[in-house]
C-alpha cells in the first residue's frame, strides 16, 4: 500500500515515461536554455508590473474592486444607445464615400449588425422598464440582491 500511495504504480506515470522515451522529450533548458543563457542573448525574462490581480481567478481583481453591472442603471441604456448611434452614423458616411465592392459590402454588414444591436438595447430597456413598473405596481421596493440572483 505504501508504494501505491507514492504514485509509483500510477498508470499515468508509466504511460508518460513510455511517451517520453518514444518522443525524445528533454528538459526545457535543452530547448530554450537556462535563464542566464537567455539573458546573455537578450531574451531574458520580462519584468512584469505589480499586477497581482492576473492570477486571482479570472474576472475578480485582487483589490476586490469589481465592476458594477449596468443592468439596472437607466443611464447605461442612453450611453449605449449614443455609442451605437454614432457607429451607425459613421458606417452610413463611410458607405456613401466607398465605391462598390467587398469593402462596401462589409460596411453594410457592419451597419446592419449595429442596427440590430441598437434594437437589442431598446428591447432590454423596455424589459427593464416593464419590470420596474410591475415591481412598482406590486408595491415592492427596489431590491438589487433579489434582481442579481
Amino acid at each position: 500500500l505504501f508504494l501505491e500511495a507514492t504514485g509509483i504504480a500510477s498508470g499515468a506515470w508509466v504511460l508518460a515515461a513510455i511517451h517520453k522515451s518514444i518522443a525524445g522529450f528533454q528538459k526545457d533548458e535543452e530547448y530554450i536554455g537556462t535563464a542566464e543563457e537567455r539573458a546573455a542573448l537578450g531574451h531574458g525574462d520580462a519584468k512584469t508590473g505589480d499586477d497581482t490581480g492576473h492570477l486571482t481567478g479570472g474576472a475578480y481583481p485582487a483589490n476586490h474592486d469589481l465592476p458594477m453591472t449596468e443592468i439596472y442603471d437607466p443611464n447605461s441604456y442612453s450611453e449605449k444607445r449614443a455609442i451605437s448611434l454614432n457607429k451607425i452614423a459613421k458606417y452610413r458616411a463611410e458607405i456613401k464615400e466607398t465605391e462598390e465592392g467587398e469593402h462596401k459590402e462589409n460596411l453594410v454588414t457592419h451597419l446592419n449588425l449595429e442596427i440590430q444591436h441598437l434594437k437589442t438595447i431598446n428591447k432590454a430597456q423596455q424589459a427593464h422598464e416593464a419590470k420596474d413598473a410591475e415591481r412598482f405596481s406590486a408595491g415592492k421596493e427596489y431590491d438589487t440582491e433579489q434582481d442579481e440572483a
